[in-house]
């Protein structure tokens, strides 16, 4: 028996040798373009959305989103970031490990830890303060420029940003 071939009801409009013929924009002609570019480094998907529309409404709304250590080290290493965030809480993202190579990978950087351990202990109770000091300055001692306590409260991010933004324009 003689069988027909399928017929497509979509056809497509650009025949699949056009595909080869066409020429990706230069990366420095794009990167030339571009505003000031942030990394968000958390596995969390609403503190990634978080952080994404306050950096909008900010201005910086050239971001990349990372997901894990390796995504992150692998976009830090391809785009000059101002800002980078990193998610300490995240067992995904090994924030303490990648603080460590932020200076040597860009320098020009501000790695910023984000964490809830930072405002509590054991779920429910608060930090003291020379914890919260010790937990500071150990994140500090580690490479990150600030630490952001979670749930982010928009004037401190503002503050955060604001600082990043003037010392990036120098």
């Amino acid at each position: 028996t003689r069988t027909e071939p399928a017929l497509n009801p979509w056809p497509s409009a650009v025949p699949d040798t056009a595909a080869l013929r066409t020429q990706p924009l230069l990366r420095s002609q794009s990167l030339r373009r571009q505003g000031p570019r942030v990394l968000v480094g958390s596995a969390d998907a609403d503190e990634r959305m978080y952080l994404r529309a306050r950096l909008a409404i900010a201005g910086l709304v050239w971001m990349d989103e990372a997901t894990s250590t390796t995504q992150a080290m692998s976009a830090m290493g391809e785009h000059g970031h101002v800002l980078i965030f990193v998610n300490l809480d995240s067992p995904i993202i090994d924030g303490w490990s990648l603080a460590g190579h932020l200076h040597a990978l860009n320098p020009r950087a501000k790695p910023v830890a984000t964490t809830a351990a930072h405002a509590m202990l054991n779920g429910w109770h608060p930090l003291t303060h020379w914890h919260r000091t010790q937990w500071h300055k150990k994140a500090l001692q580690a490479g990150f420029h600030d630490v952001l306590a979670k749930p982010i409260q928009v004037k401190c991010l503002v503050q955060i940003i604001g600082r990043v933004m003037v010392t990036s324009k120098k």
